[in-house]
């Protein structure tokens, strides 16, 4: 198989897993997804107290993605959420009563920071996702934005999912950014050696 088609191999089965991972999650009730993103949420926090007032880039969830706040508990002091800038995918200092209501260009309502809000880069960034392996290999929704974020990216990349998105083996290309843990409602996979804050 040439290098072409081993692309398009992977492109397909990507396309695939989507596709199966999408119907997964719209199986789940919103009962059900609130309990689990609670469990993650508590468990959460307890990774975050491994450092000292982190600066973690959060996210505003999708109906299907885990919803990292779900849990009361959860204390973060640094906020910063994302938003797409003319040089790409960017985190910005925020509190979550100060964000707007966005359109984005694929066509999804999107939850984002103010344009005054400042630029910073995480100590650590939460990151949903379809699927993930043991691996730490990510499959998101094929935009590529965390990807190319993650291209130029030193601090922790901490990925969030329920237990049936967690499988053994994703396909993966060269362009693919691993995470360094992973976090489902009953284990923590540590990918990559924990880093300490600096």
């Amino acid at each position: 198989m040439g290098l072409i088609d081993t692309h398009e191999a992977i492109k397909n089965e990507k396309q695939r897993l989507r596709s199966q991972y999408r119907k997964l999650l719209k199986s789940f009730s919103d009962a059900e997804l609130a309990i689990k993103s609670e469990s993650i949420s508590l468990k959460l926090q307890a990774y975050l107290s491994r450092w000292s007032q982190p600066s973690v880039g959060v996210y505003s969830p999708l109906k299907d993605e885990v919803i990292w706040n779900q849990s009361a508990h959860l204390k973060i002091q640094d906020w910063l959420y994302p938003a797409m800038t003319v040089d790409g995918m960017k985190y910005f200092r925020c509190r979550p009563e100060e964000l707007v209501v966005r359109t984005e260009d694929f066509g999804i309502d999107l939850r984002v920071p103010p344009t005054s809000a400042p630029e910073v880069t995480p100590d650590i960034v939460l990151v949903p996702g379809l699927a993930f392996d043991k691996n730490g290999v990510r499959l998101g929704r094929g935009g590529g934005f965390f990807d190319r974020y993650f291209s130029e990216y030193r601090g922790l990349k901490l990925g969030l999912c329920f237990d049936q998105q967690w499988c053994q083996f994703l396909p993966c290309e060269t362009h693919d950014q691993k995470m360094d843990a992973l976090l489902t409602e009953t284990q923590l996979i540590e990918v990559s050696p924990f880093k300490e804050s600096e």
